[in-house]
């Protein structure tokens, strides 16, 4: 767990390890595939992010994610420049030394969830010291000490920033940081709006990306239709399950009438009053007040700057996410690689394009010969704009459509499976191959055999599946006996080792348990143990205070203050 640290604080820092490293440091000054405003987009951004993404799902995806997978990754890459252009336009910047002290900053502040972790898996005692956590994450580490973990981390994070794959996106964290930084300082709260600032607003509202539509549904709810049924007829929201549109409100934070200066006129609004038409994002909505929920702020004045800081960041936050989503309308990709225009057009497909128009541009795109690119990357992204058009046209394709295409068919998926393994796609080709009767089928389904190699639930659906594709072999009488008889090994193979890993699977949760079993009767006992230490140390604290006997009776002349007790005395 510790080991992650730092590379976790601004996403993964390590790229491979030294080989990596290495290629990084060799790597030719790449060309762009987009520019965004000034920022130029690199490929290997864009393996670096579906590498990412893809050890998220334990790098087992399914052949059709891919598409979307890159398509992820570029919209990451696009978002990362966007903040960088929007820094430029409020005058935030970062450099390489700023951003090394905001790792060592962030490291520091990393160290109390640290240890709460280790204290989680058992790894530190709850009572432990500095020396005891030191002690437990070179443990833990394999023998490297803290200070060594981090020597390790910053110099991982600083090749990433060295990185044209990567300093986009560690800068553009930093740089997002700046302008709420920038944004807040420029706010001015007063006090008695700061102590509204946890009201909420609950309201109702209309909304649609037409303009026109909205204008319609305000002028019938000022003709006397009920609100309700205003939304019912005209909005484009999505109820709140198990509501009905009819049912839902929306609670808005007093932080929004300040993150977006358009709102503002709903903070006004008495109870049952309706808004004019307001833009928001992605349309335009007519707002009624349903009613105020004020929140009293115990000890306001004791607390008055913290509230205005948490209030400020919130606001700040707001007001820079929507100036880049502005700026992401204004700032259009300059596509200068094909093939990463074509994949990003497919994945956000025209709105208010039809069934047909989407249809015709898929087909297009299949029928175009494959192009060549001078990066991997580039043609990788070709090859998965094919796979996604023809995976997406055969959902809807006619069996006539379906017979004109088979052979581009196989042919992207050929293309696709000499880049990314996938039974799946081995098995659809194989039986495409055996409605012709065509023996190339066999190698289809012995490649499928001997690639499924783990032991998910996808994985033993994958061995059925082999199976049942042996029996239509047979039944075809397709591959000679020598050849079945390896798809038959291929299975039995998987079946035996599926055995010794449950069996390793079963031995490894019986480990933990004992451990885990172990850790808590030592809590245990630790708690007896201080619990017993606890009693046994007031009961010596009062036989203490028992060893001069009982306290002295005090006389008449004490209770006065005529005798030793009371001071002044008086002579004869």
């Amino acid at each position: 767990m510790i080991v992650a640290l730092g590379a976790s604080m601004f996403g993964s820092c390590n790229k491979g390890g030294a080989q990596e490293q290495q290629q990084q440091n060799t790597r030719p000054k790449e060309a762009p595939f987009a520019l965004v405003g000034t920022t130029e987009l690199v490929p290997s951004m864009i393996a670096t992010g579906m590498e990412s993404i893809q050890k998220q799902y334990g790098g087992n995806l399914e052949a059709d994610l891919f598409p979307a997978v890159m398509g992820n990754a570029m919209q990451v890459a696009i978002n990362d420049a966007v903040a960088v252009e929007a820094g430029k336009k409020n005058g935030v910047t970062v450099d390489d030394a700023e951003a090394v002290k905001s790792f060592d900053t962030q490291w520091e502040s990393s160290m109390p969830m640290a240890r709460m972790q280790m204290i989680q898996q058992g790894q530190l005692k709850p009572n432990s010291t500095q020396a005891d956590f030191e002690k437990a994450v070179k443990d833990a580490s394999g023998g490297k000490t803290l200070a060594e973990i981090k020597t390790e981390k910053l110099a991982e994070f600083k090749k990433a920033l060295a990185d044209p794959a990567t300093r986009s996106s560690l800068l553009s964290q930093l740089i997002e940081k700046g302008i709420d930084e920038k944004l807040a300082a420029s706010l001015k709260i007063s006090d008695e709006d700061l102590k509204h600032s946890r009201d909420l607003y609950e309201v109702r509202r209309v909304f649609s990306k037409d303009q026109k539509k909205i204008e319609k549904a305000l002028a019938e709810i000022k003709a006397g239709t009920a609100f309700k049924d205003a939304m019912a007829k005209f909005s484009e929201d999505v109820p709140q399950p198990p509501k009905t549109i009819k049912e839902t409100t929306i609670n808005v934070p007093m932080a929004n009438f300040y993150g977006n200066d358009k709102l503002a006129i709903v903070k006004t609004l008495k109870a049952d009053e309706d808004s004019p038409i307001i833009p928001v994002d992605n349309g335009f909505a007519v707002y009624r007040m349903v009613k105020v929920t004020v929140t009293n702020i115990p000890d306001f004045e004791k607390q008055k700057e913290s509230i205005r800081k948490d209030f400020e960041g919130q606001i700040a936050t707001q007001k820079r996410e929507a100036m880049i989503r502005n700026l992401t309308k204004e700032l259009k990709p300059d596509w200068k690689i094909d093939s990463f225009r074509k994949l990003f057009e497919l994945n956000n497909p025209k709105e208010g394009a039809t069934k047909e128009e989407l249809k015709k541009q898929k087909i297009a795109l299949i029928e175009e010969p494959s192009a060549t690119y001078p990066d991997e990357v580039s043609t990788q992204a070709d090859v998965y704009v094919r796979f996604k058009a023809i995976s997406d046209l055969w959902k809807e394709f006619t069996p006539a459509e379906k017979t004109k295409y088979t052979s581009a068919k196989l042919e992207i998926y050929g293309q696709f499976l000499s880049r990314a393994e996938s039974v799946k796609l081995r098995l659809e080709m194989a039986d495409l191959l055996m409605e012709k009767n065509d023996p190339l089928a066999v190698e289809q389904i012995l490649q499928a055999a001997l690639g499924n190699i783990a032991f998910e639930p996808k994985n033993q659906q994958d061995f059925a599946n082999i199976a049942g594709a042996l029996i239509k072999l047979k039944a075809a009488k397709l591959g000679t006996a020598e050849q079945l008889a390896d798809i038959q090994k291929a299975l039995d193979r998987w079946k035996s080792d599926k055995m010794d890993h449950d069996k390793q699977v079963a031995a490894e949760k019986k480990a933990q348990a004992e451990e885990k079993a172990k850790f808590e009767a030592e809590q245990k006992k630790a708690a007896e143990e201080a619990k017993k230490k606890a009693a046994e140390d007031l009961k010596n604290k009062v036989k203490s205070r028992d060893v001069g006997g009982p306290p002295k009776t005090m006389s008449s002349k004490d209770l006065t203050g005529s005798g030793p007790l009371g001071g002044a005395t008086t002579g004869k």
